[in-house]
């Protein structure tokens, strides 16, 4: 792989947005597989300006990876890269992570950078991938056409250093009593919804808003930016719940009701295995009579 990034191909993995992979024959004096093919990055001349605009958006105008990512979802904005995850991104939004991930990709500059980041530690300790030193990399310069300029791309990095990333407020002292359990009703992913606090209340919000932008937001909770619930005005109904279901008189239907079902699924188990089994029995019946005419006319 170090000889292939070194003569400029891409060792591995999807074309990164803007790109798209170019098949090139083996060179000639290969030893390997000659079935395979190395691949060569060309841009997308659709996707190229998005990319290009991104970077504009970050290093000139001095947005954050989550406006510029509210800003591509407008109305008829560009769509996102295919590749996303489509079990959480349902709506086919731009998320601050996918823009930032961007922003941090030296490939847009025409390079094609090798062993950047270190997969292994990942799959060992969870998390996601960790970025490895720079002198690790394996770098090509000039490997494909660029889609921004290198000194775009160092203005972006050091927007990165100048302004790190928050870290998690501390919440030491809150105690969210249903952390975990709270989900948007909407059908999006994640369905979670995260633990605030404000003007002494404890509340359930939605946290699509925070991952793919205002605009993406409005789209799937039908005009409304953000969905909240109080933890106050569901305590009761949890309450009852319990009081009614689990420890009170209704729990005896819910009971009775769970006994009756149950009985129902057991006959009707029964009645399948009892049809599989005369299905079975019939088929042993005809090979027996299969193999005794078959003797009887001496085959």
């Amino acid at each position: 792989m170090r000889e292939g990034t070194e003569q400029g191909y891409r060792m591995g993995g999807i074309a990164p947005y803007g790109y798209r992979r170019e098949l090139h024959a083996m060179p000639e004096g290969h030893r390997g597989d000659t079935d395979k093919s190395r691949v060569k990055l060309t841009p997308i001349p659709e996707q190229a300006p998005v990319v290009a605009e991104i970077f504009h958006l970050h290093t000139d105008k001095g947005w954050g990876p989550k406006a510029i990512a509210d800003h591509l979802n407008r109305p008829g904005g560009p769509p996102p890269p295919s590749h996303v995850d489509a079990a959480r991104n349902r709506g086919g939004h731009w998320s601050g992570g996918t823009v930032r991930s961007m922003l941090r990709n030296p490939v847009y500059t025409g390079r094609i950078v090798w062993n950047r980041l270190d997969f292994a530690s990942a799959r060992q300790n969870g998390g996601g991938p960790r970025l490895r030193a720079q002198e690790e990399w394996v770098v090509a310069e000039d490997a494909h056409l660029p889609l921004i300029s290198i000194e775009a791309f160092q203005r972006s990095q050091e927007r990165f250093r100048s302004r790190p990333r928050q870290q998690a407020t501390n919440r030491k002292g809150r105690n969210y009593l249903f952390a975990g359990m709270v989900h948007c009703a909407t059908g999006h992913q994640p369905l979670s919804m995260q633990g605030k606090a404000r003007k002494g209340h404890h509340y359930y919000a939605c946290s699509y808003g925070a991952t793919y932008g205002d605009t993406a937001s409005t789209e799937v909770h039908a005009d409304q930016k953000w969905i909240y619930l109080r933890e106050d005005a569901l305590l009761p109904l949890v309450e009852q719940f319990f009081e009614q279901r689990v420890f009170g008189p209704l729990r005896l239907d819910k009971l009775a009701r769970q006994l009756k079902a149950h009985g129902r699924d057991q006959k009707r188990q029964g009645k399948l295995l009892a049809t599989r089994l005369r299905q079975q029995i019939a088929e042993a019946d005809r090979k027996i009579r299969v193999q005794i005419q078959a003797l009887e006319d001496g085959i």
